[in-house]
């Protein structure tokens, strides 16, 4: 039990002690922090039946507050400091316990509130400027338009406390809590550093964080950013889980390493951002913009299964397939159709490693859309693989052999040149008879039919019908290529 509670009973069990000469003042359990329970203010009355601390009274004299405290750590529940003056006492607070107190207005420039707590305490309008607040406790308070310039809040707690259009301009803040805080409107010049801080469910619509850095201790996931100014900011490596971007400006800033799942990136500004290495499955990229300074990694994130050691290899792929069609799609509202096309090829080899030994339908089409177009991203290809189509069946049809204009075409008047043992025959019948070959599979290929030329007999009829099926689809998938392309 706390030297205030061992007051308070002492106090409890000599009735004999005149209320008037005790504050008793109480504060209601409901206005108290979790855990706290209520107790009675012990002290000696001063003015109005309250003691110094809790008396309704501006412009307290500083002697008489510090003359009242017992000690380091005392507890004073519910203290009424509004618009204290105590630029010239910074340590009359330090260390203290002030639940539910009111400091509406004080001016506490260069106080040292370091370990003090003042949770749900209201500091609205207070003055903080170059104050050391390391380590104090501000959960659940009010601070609206206080400011902190210049101050040290290292390791400070403002956990659910409201800092709206609070003033940090120069101040230190690293390893600070700000989770589940309302920093709307909060001032953050130049401050370039927030390592360690915790914005986890922190609400920053409209905050300017341009140029600052956040290293991977930095959690901001589920933070609430819209509107937010973060150019040039370094965010490498940290969380934004789920995180709120809307209409945000991230232009060139380092995203690397970032984790930004399910987080919300609607119109998000993301001219020239650094995202390789940035994890986006199931991110709502809507309208983004990006140019082709917009850096993302040819190998996707998820491809990496050490950096994922809790996920199955059937999540990994997922989210790689969800990544690349992401990428695509803004590269694609942007015009910029190289990066699209590149990142769709990477989509589809994902998309057949993930079909391999769960789909063989599914699977086997895009490793023939692969082998056939590069995915559909290389008319170039089909041609190669159709001019390959005809000069292969152009070797295989004179082994059976074909009629052109009523005569045979063959192999065998090659090998009656080879019987006569002359060499330039044997080049000129061979030439003779690849050049009608070509000719002959090139209009089966493209299914011209001029009647000139003929199967002589069943087998060349089925090579030849092969042949024009495979040339149809060919031709028609050419058609499509080149109609994707552009489409992009």
């Amino acid at each position: 039990m706390s030297t205030v509670e061992d007051r308070q009973l002492t106090d409890d069990l000599n009735p004999d002690m005149s209320k008037q000469e005790i504050c008793g003042h109480q504060v209601d359990k409901i206005n108290l922090p979790n855990g706290y329970k209520p107790i009675r203010c012990s002290k000696k009355v001063w003015k109005n039946s309250k003691c110094v601390w809790h008396a309704n009274i501006s412009e307290k004299p500083i002697g008489e507050l510090q003359n009242s405290l017992n000690g380091d750590g005392e507890r004073i529940d519910g203290a009424i400091l509004k618009g204290i003056k105590a630029t010239k006492a910074p340590k009359l607070l330090t260390g203290l316990e002030l639940p539910f107190a009111n400091l509406r207005d004080s001016e506490l420039r260069g106080a040292i509130l370091k370990d003090t707590k003042l949770k749900n305490a209201d500091l609205t309008n207070a003055d903080l400027s170059n104050s050391d607040i390391i380590g104090a406790k501000f959960d659940g308070a009010v601070l609206k338009n206080t400011y902190f310039r210049g101050s040290k809040v290292n390791e400070t707690s403002f956990q659910d406390t409201d800092l709206s259009s609070v003033d940090f301009t120069g101040a230190t803040v690293s390893e600070a809590d700000f989770s589940k805080s309302n920093l709307s409107g909060a001032s953050f010049e130049d401050i370039t550093d927030f390592t360690g801080c915790d914005f986890k469910q922190a609400v920053l619509p409209g905050v300017d964080f341009t140029g600052v850095y956040f290293d991977e201790s930095t959690d901001i996931s589920e933070a609430i950013l819209k509107r937010s100014n973060m150019k040039d900011a370094t965010l490498n490596n940290c969380d934004l889980t789920e995180a709120d971007l809307t209409d945000a400006d991230l232009r060139q800033a380092d995203l690397k390493n970032a984790n930004l799942e399910n987080s919300r990136m609607v119109r998000v500004d993301l001219l020239g951002t650094d995202l390789r290495g940035a994890a986006l499955n199931q991110a709502h990229l809507i309208d983004a913009q990006i140019n082709s300074n917009t850096k993302f990694n040819d190998q996707c994130t998820y491809e990496n299964s050490d950096r994922w050691p809790d996920r199955s290899d059937e999540e990994l792929q997922e989210a790689t397939i969800y990544q690349y069609q992401k990428i695509v799609d803004l590269y694609r509202d942007q015009a910029l159709t190289n990066h699209a096309g590149r990142y769709h090829r990477h989509k589809k080899v994902a998309e057949k490693r993930y079909y391999k030994g769960r789909d063989s339908v599914k699977y086997i089409g895009r490793l023939l859309n692969g082998y056939l177009s590069d995915y559909g991203e290389s008319p170039y290809k089909v041609i190669r693989v159709s001019l390959g189509t005809i000069i292969a069946m152009a070797f295989i049809f004179p082994i059976t052999g074909f009629r052109i204009n009523g005569t045979l075409t063959s192999y065998n008047s090659v090998a009656q040149a080879i019987s006569v043992g002359n060499p330039l025959g044997i080049l000129v019948s061979l030439l003779s008879v690849l050049g009608e070959s070509i000719y002959f599979s090139t209009v089966t290929f493209t299914t011209l039919g001029y009647g000139d030329v003929v199967p002589s007999d069943g087998i060349t009829q089925a090579l030849a019908m092969a042949e024009s099926f495979v040339g149809a689809l060919l031709m028609a998938y050419l058609v499509f290529v080149l109609g994707r392309q552009i489409d992009w």
